[in-house]
């Protein structure tokens, strides 16, 4: 029985959802089986070269129960070409992940959710995450935990004041709980990054 489960086990961390390094986790779904959808986003302030096209293009992600495990928000390809003078250059564009899905949690402050491997048994297999790091996430802050269940989901994202583009939410981590008669819950942590818009500094 410990064969087989090793062997589904390495079955999914090598087909997973992973948002890549220069796009942010923003969005969890919890389905009615209990398998996850990761939603990742590229937003104006981070994941571009200063050519205004993306960083990197190394997002990937799995079918399981004929349904993708994550996806990347569709949005626009090219933003306008920043030099200098604007903070995005001298800000990283990219993080820093994990070479494999490895972890059970990400709970570092400079850390967020950069992939779920797919749980082949919702119940019995160990929740497995790929971590990044980004340096510039120490200067975000808590903005709370969701405790979710089959059929919710929790959505980030940008944050606005008076219109201008000032924050991004993201899920720094997450967690898989087997409730006592058998559902599950996954505790998803939600953080808040700097994250100013081009109209706004580019932060």
């Amino acid at each position: 029985m410990l064969r087989v489960l090793t062997a589904s086990l390495l079955v999914a961390l090598s087909s997973a959802s992973f948002c890549g390094d220069s796009a942010i986790p923003f969005s969890l779904e919890v389905l009615p089986d209990g398998q996850l959808v990761l939603g990742c986003a590229r937003p104006s302030c981070f994941g571009w070269s200063p050519a205004g096209i993306p960083a990197s293009n190394n997002a990937f992600f799995y079918r399981i129960n004929n349904l993708d495990d994550g996806f990347m928000r569709n949005e626009r390809n090219t933003i306008p070409p920043f030099e200098k003078s604007d903070a995005r250059y001298y800000n990283p564009q990219t993080a820093v992940c994990e070479q494999s899905f490895s972890s059970s949690s990400c709970r570092g402050n400079n850390q967020w959710v950069g992939g779920i491997a797919p749980l082949y048994n919702v119940t019995s297999a160990p929740i497995v995450l790929r971590c990044c790091s980004l340096e510039t996430l120490l200067q975000s802050e808590d903005r709370g935990l969701a405790a979710m269940h089959q059929g919710q989901i929790v959505v980030g994202g940008e944050v606005l004041t008076s219109g201008l583009q000032v924050a991004f939410d993201y899920i720094s981590d997450v967690g898989k709980v087997v409730l006592a008669d058998g559902t599950l819950r996954y505790d998803v942590w939600i953080r808040r990054m700097p994250c100013a818009g081009p109209n706004n500094g580019g932060l």
